[in-house]
């Protein structure tokens, strides 16, 4: 998934929590709502999708794990006339480097004054002396024990308490605190604790992160502000949990007793008086007992909001083919792919005395028996042929000498469009040839598992002397009642029959004609 596309999904839910935060206090509790930015962050920082819908696997990774397949017979061209070729100009490459630069450098600018602010902090809080363990403090750190590290220090330049430090967490208190009012020191302790538990400030830096990668966005500097509220609120919450209504006015006369008159919120540490005091008071004051329908209502949100992870790539079963944007590697506006695209190009000839080719029924390009994912031919100053096509793994770049010729094919890295995919979109990209040749005979894409189908039952092997040769899963070796496909033709070549048999039954004709044959982890051929 790509940025934008992570940036604009959490767009959306920064919105509906935003909303509830306005319109559902009686309902969510500042806990839960806390709970729900978490989610924006993962869908900030994670690149993955949930395959949902379409939990499948490619056929790239079902053959001999590689990403293989094998033909019978090498695929003919259909002979059609070239058209329109898929050609990128030099402006918009330099158009995307342009762009890519701007995000890259105030990125880095924004992550280099957020670190220089956070060790400017940090020194002046070193300043801070430290406080025996004695008295009230050290019955609360025996009574409380940590598996980190918690100490206890003093520093005349803070109005209120203070949590400092990841793994070393060290509470500091104003200079003016009376040391002495335990009641005080209780409710202080109670809410900075929490703090420490949660690692409240490793959860600032890492939702500070997501704000500078998605910087553009200004949905995402709200959720940076509304997150540090949320945070001072669910502490607030946790803190006095067994409290009556009595321990909670107490709490809060502590709380404005030591809370700020500036509200900024720091980037290093979590205070005792930090956010909207008046907001904190009134929600400290409401009875915390949630209603069962607003806890019904909680774990729908919750439920509802996992949806930013999921695929949104799907085939319906009646298409024969996919829908979808470009980015997807299916099919563009005219309902081409990418590898009919490159095919009609008037320089696809000299890919195929290469031993690059087309194959019509699958609708792939391959190149050595291999798919290929992703191509690129400058083959005149800053014009190009490229394809980005998911169904295929291969990344190649068209070698040409100082005369223009083409010489070869260079093999490159993996594209970050190919590793963004998600397995469910490369399935779909894969399958549409064999959907698109055996879909008016019964051929279908099975949304709910991500493979074939044929009258209800699962496709492992197809055996086809022409059009798309041969198929198998090695994916559905190990599962049961699936079936195999004998395809069979007339002497012009047009499929007149589709036969079913037993997936073992395939095995038997598959390796007695070529070879390849069904074992426990897969399928195997001669020499795999």
């Amino acid at each position: 998934m790509r940025l934008l596309q992570m940036s604009g999904s959490a767009g959306i839910l920064i919105l509906a929590i935003a909303f509830l935060r306005r319109a559902g206090r009686r309902l969510f509790s500042a806990r839960f709502l806390y709970l729900m930015w978490f989610v924006v962050l993962a869908r900030l920082l994670l690149p993955f999708e949930l395959p949902v819908q379409l939990p499948s696997m490619g056929i790239e990774s079902a053959w001999a794990d590689e990403g293989r397949i094998f033909f019978v017979q090498e695929p003919s061209h259909d002979g059609t006339a070239a058209g329109p070729a898929q050609q990128g100009t030099g402006d918009a490459v330099l158009f995307r480097r342009i762009v890519f630069l701007i995000w890259l450098d105030v990125c880095l600018g924004l992550l280099i004054f957020f670190t220089w602010s956070y060790i400017g902090q940090a020194r002046k809080l070193d300043e801070a002396l430290p406080l025996p363990d004695q008295g009230y403090l050290g019955w609360w750190k025996g009574a409380h024990p940590q598996r980190r590290s918690v100490g206890f220090m003093v520093y005349d330049r803070i109005a209120s308490p203070v949590t400092y430090g990841i793994w070393k967490s060290r509470i500091i208190f104003p200079k003016s605190m009376d040391m002495e009012d335990v009641r005080s020191l209780d409710h202080i302790l109670r809410h900075e604790y929490v703090h420490i538990r949660r690692y409240d400030n490793l959860w600032k830096i890492v939702a500070l992160t997501a704000a500078c990668i998605h910087w553009f966005n200004p949905l995402v500097w709200v959720m940076w502000h509304c997150f540090n509220r949320d945070m001072e609120l669910a502490c607030d919450q946790e803190a006095v949990l067994g409290m009556d209504k009595k321990g909670r006015a107490a709490y809060a006369m502590t709380l404005l007793r030591y809370s700020e008159k500036n509200h900024k919120v720091s980037l290093l540490y979590n205070g005792f008086g930090k956010s909207s005091v008046k907001e904190r008071i009134m929600i400290l004051m409401k009875n915390d007992k949630r209603t069962r329908f607003g806890i019904v209502c909680s774990i729908l949100v919750l439920a509802m909001s996992m949806t930013v992870f999921a695929s949104t790539g799907n085939i319906p079963a009646d298409t024969g083919g996919l829908t979808g944007e470009a980015s997807s590697g299916a099919l563009d506006a005219e309902g081409k792919s990418p590898a009919r695209i490159l095919a009609e190009a008037p320089q696809f000839k000299e890919y195929e005395a290469l031993g690059m080719i087309y194959s019509p029924e699958l609708d792939r390009i391959f190149y050595n028996s291999w798919g290929v994912g992703y191509f690129l031919d400058e083959y005149a100053d800053g014009t190009y042929n490229r394809m980005d096509d998911l169904a295929g793994s291969l990344c190649l770049e068209a070698v040409r000498d100082e005369s223009g010729k083409l010489a070869g094919f260079r093999e490159t890295g993996t594209t970050g469009f190919l590793k963004q995919a998600t397995e469910a979109e490369r399935s779909m990209a894969s399958l549409r040839g064999y959907v698109k040749e055996y879909g008016p005979y019964g051929l279908s894409y099975d949304t709910r598992t991500g493979y074939l189908s044929f009258d209800g039952k699962l496709v492992e092997a197809i055996r086809d002397t022409s059009g798309c040769g041969i198929y198998v899963n090695g994916a559905m070796a190990g599962l049961d009642n699936t079936i195999g496909l004998l395809v069979e033709r007339d002497g012009n070549d047009a499929i007149v029959d589709m036969k079913e048999v037993p997936a073992e039954e395939m095995s038997g004709i598959l390796n007695q004609q070529i070879g390849v044959y069904r074992a426990e982890d897969g399928w195997r051929g001669d020499g795999n």
